[in-house]
């Protein structure tokens, strides 16, 4: 896996090492040299079922992570190429669809993390339940590594 604390690890930058290009095609990272780069997707030799299923996995991880990606590509598309809708009411439409899809991700993220946090605290009290409960006594242990008999006598 690569860093992203540094800039570039063996000549591959994060992006380059990332990327959901196919390869052999002319958009595909190349080296100075022309061949193309080691990357995630063909670092192991793979055929192109093999090779598509990992461009697969990338596109699914950040779909996982953000699942308002293509709202936010949009979003810059519009920005950057200076769109402007001349339907009020599309615009209007655009606006408020962004603005709840953006709304309910947020509570989706806070949601689930509250529910993770509720699980790790569950976790714990099970922990410190099985410590107080069903702890072996440290001697038991001693006995057991010296080969010693128990004797349940003095138990």
């Amino acid at each position: 896996m690569k860093e992203a604390i540094q800039e570039t690890v063996g000549g591959v930058s994060l992006k380059d090492y990332y990327t959901i290009e196919t390869p052999g095609t002319a958009a595909f990272p190349k080296g100075t040299d022309g061949k193309d780069l080691d990357t995630f997707v063909n670092f192991l030799q793979l055929d192109a079922i093999g090779t598509k299923e990992r461009v697969d996995k990338i596109k699914n991880e950040v779909k996982a992570f953000d699942p308002t990606i293509d709202d936010r590509i949009f979003q810059k598309l519009v920005d950057i190429l200076n769109v402007k809708f001349h339907d009020a009411e599309l615009q209007k439409a655009l606006d408020t669809y962004l603005s709840n899809q953006y709304n309910a991700s947020l509570f989706t993220q806070d949601s689930s993390l509250h529910q993770l946090w509720g699980e790790w605290i569950e976790y714990l009290d099970q922990q410190q339940l099985a410590r107080t409960e069903r702890l072996v006594p440290e001697s038991y242990i001693a006995d057991f590594r010296n080969g010693t008999d128990f004797d349940w006598s003095t138990r």
